[in-house]
Protein backbone atom coordinates (compact mmCIF):
# COMPACT_ATOMS: atom_id res chain seq x y z
CA UNK A 1 0.00 0.00 0.00
CA UNK A 2 2.82 2.23 0.78
CA UNK A 3 4.48 1.74 -2.75
CA UNK A 4 0.82 3.14 -4.13
CA UNK A 5 0.66 5.82 -2.12
CA UNK A 6 3.90 7.00 -3.50
CA UNK A 7 3.45 6.41 -6.70
CA UNK A 8 0.02 9.13 -6.60
CA UNK A 9 2.11 11.51 -5.27
CA UNK A 10 4.52 11.72 -7.40
CA UNK A 11 1.21 10.83 -11.23
CA UNK A 12 -2.31 10.94 -11.31
CA UNK A 13 -2.54 8.35 -13.64
CA UNK A 14 -6.11 8.45 -14.21
CA UNK A 15 -6.84 10.51 -10.48
CA UNK A 16 -7.78 13.91 -10.32
CA UNK A 17 -5.31 15.15 -8.67
CA UNK A 18 -1.94 13.70 -6.77
CA UNK A 19 -2.00 12.41 -3.16
CA UNK A 20 -1.01 15.24 -1.06
CA UNK A 21 -1.62 13.42 2.33
CA UNK A 22 -3.49 10.10 3.37
CA UNK A 23 -7.24 9.82 4.83
CA UNK A 24 -7.65 10.43 8.38
CA UNK A 25 -8.81 7.50 9.65
CA UNK A 26 -12.26 8.15 11.58
CA UNK A 27 -12.73 6.35 14.94
CA UNK A 28 -16.13 5.84 16.27
CA UNK A 29 -16.95 7.52 19.12
CA UNK A 30 -17.25 5.24 22.23
CA UNK A 31 -18.58 5.82 25.77
CA UNK A 32 -17.46 3.90 28.96
CA UNK A 33 -18.10 0.84 26.07
CA UNK A 34 -21.43 2.63 24.70
CA UNK A 35 -21.18 3.42 20.82
CA UNK A 36 -21.72 6.85 19.62
CA UNK A 37 -24.56 6.31 17.07
CA UNK A 38 -24.90 8.96 13.69
CA UNK A 39 -28.37 10.46 14.78
CA UNK A 40 -29.01 11.45 11.19
CA UNK A 41 -29.57 7.76 10.10
CA UNK A 42 -32.45 7.80 12.96
CA UNK A 43 -36.35 8.21 12.59
CA UNK A 44 -38.90 8.27 14.73
CA UNK A 45 -41.94 6.61 13.62
CA UNK A 46 -44.80 6.77 16.58
CA UNK A 47 -44.35 6.93 20.24
CA UNK A 48 -45.14 4.20 22.04
CA UNK A 49 -44.64 4.79 25.60
CA UNK A 50 -44.02 7.99 27.74
CA UNK A 51 -43.66 8.45 31.74
CA UNK A 52 -42.42 11.38 33.27
CA UNK A 53 -38.38 10.79 32.89
CA UNK A 54 -38.70 9.19 29.50
CA UNK A 55 -40.49 8.63 25.82
CA UNK A 56 -39.70 5.58 23.75
CA UNK A 57 -40.42 5.63 19.98
CA UNK A 58 -40.73 3.03 17.55
CA UNK A 59 -38.22 4.39 14.74
CA UNK A 60 -35.80 3.20 12.53
CA UNK A 61 -32.28 2.99 11.75
CA UNK A 62 -31.10 3.00 8.38
CA UNK A 63 -32.72 0.21 7.09
CA UNK A 64 -33.69 -1.68 10.84
CA UNK A 65 -36.40 -1.40 13.00
CA UNK A 66 -35.00 0.44 16.51
CA UNK A 67 -37.14 1.29 20.29
CA UNK A 68 -35.33 5.03 20.36
CA UNK A 69 -35.71 5.43 24.63
CA UNK A 70 -35.34 9.71 24.70
CA UNK A 71 -34.06 10.76 27.67
CA UNK A 72 -37.00 13.74 29.04
CA UNK A 73 -35.35 14.14 32.30
CA UNK A 74 -32.18 16.42 32.74
CA UNK A 75 -30.04 13.36 33.62
CA UNK A 76 -27.39 12.09 31.57
CA UNK A 77 -25.28 10.02 34.10
CA UNK A 78 -28.77 8.17 35.49
CA UNK A 79 -29.78 7.26 31.89
CA UNK A 80 -26.28 6.15 30.27
CA UNK A 81 -26.10 3.99 33.51
CA UNK A 82 -29.23 2.29 31.85
CA UNK A 83 -27.46 2.03 28.92
CA UNK A 84 -24.44 0.94 30.27
CA UNK A 85 -25.78 -2.15 32.08
CA UNK A 86 -28.27 -3.08 29.01
CA UNK A 87 -24.56 -3.35 27.09
CA UNK A 88 -23.15 -5.68 29.75
CA UNK A 89 -25.96 -8.22 29.89
CA UNK A 90 -26.06 -9.79 26.45
CA UNK A 91 -28.20 -12.74 25.79
CA UNK A 92 -30.34 -13.68 23.14
CA UNK A 93 -33.55 -12.97 25.34
CA UNK A 94 -32.56 -9.67 26.80
CA UNK A 95 -33.06 -6.92 24.18
CA UNK A 96 -30.14 -5.58 22.29
CA UNK A 97 -28.74 -2.61 22.71
CA UNK A 98 -27.11 -0.93 19.92
CA UNK A 99 -25.82 2.56 20.57
CA UNK A 100 -26.64 6.19 22.37
CA UNK A 101 -26.88 9.35 21.14
CA UNK A 102 -25.11 11.78 23.30
CA UNK A 103 -23.49 14.06 21.69
CA UNK A 104 -26.55 16.74 21.42
CA UNK A 105 -29.99 16.80 22.98
CA UNK A 106 -31.45 14.95 23.83
CA UNK A 107 -29.69 12.20 24.68
CA UNK A 108 -31.20 8.50 22.86
CA UNK A 109 -30.71 4.98 23.91
CA UNK A 110 -31.19 3.10 20.84
CA UNK A 111 -32.11 -0.63 20.90
CA UNK A 112 -33.61 -3.17 19.47
CA UNK A 113 -37.24 -3.15 18.72
CA UNK A 114 -39.72 -6.02 19.85
CA UNK A 115 -43.38 -5.98 17.86
CA UNK A 116 -45.11 -7.06 21.13
CA UNK A 117 -44.07 -4.48 23.77
CA UNK A 118 -42.96 -5.27 26.99
CA UNK A 119 -43.31 -8.70 28.56
CA UNK A 120 -45.22 -6.86 31.56
CA UNK A 121 -47.64 -4.97 29.16
CA UNK A 122 -47.92 -8.40 26.94
CA UNK A 123 -48.93 -10.21 30.48
CA UNK A 124 -51.48 -7.56 31.90
CA UNK A 125 -53.11 -6.06 28.18
CA UNK A 126 -54.80 -9.73 28.10
CA UNK A 127 -52.47 -11.26 25.08
CA UNK A 128 -51.11 -13.46 27.22
CA UNK A 129 -53.90 -14.61 29.11
CA UNK A 130 -53.26 -18.01 26.76
CA UNK A 131 -50.00 -18.72 27.52
CA UNK A 132 -49.40 -22.31 27.95
CA UNK A 133 -48.20 -23.29 31.32
CA UNK A 134 -44.75 -24.88 29.81
CA UNK A 135 -44.19 -21.09 28.10
CA UNK A 136 -44.95 -19.78 31.41
CA UNK A 137 -42.45 -21.62 32.81
CA UNK A 138 -39.32 -20.93 30.59
CA UNK A 139 -40.40 -16.93 31.20
CA UNK A 140 -39.53 -17.93 34.85
CA UNK A 141 -36.66 -19.62 34.66
CA UNK A 142 -35.27 -17.02 32.31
Amino acid sequence: IMFVCVFYKVKTDGLCCLLTYPCQKIEPIVHDGLSELDRSKLSSIELLSQDYYNEVYKGTYGQRNVAIKSMKMNDKNRFLHEAKIMKELEHENIICLYGVCTLEEPILIVMEFMKNGSLLNYLHDGRGQNIELRTILDFIVQ
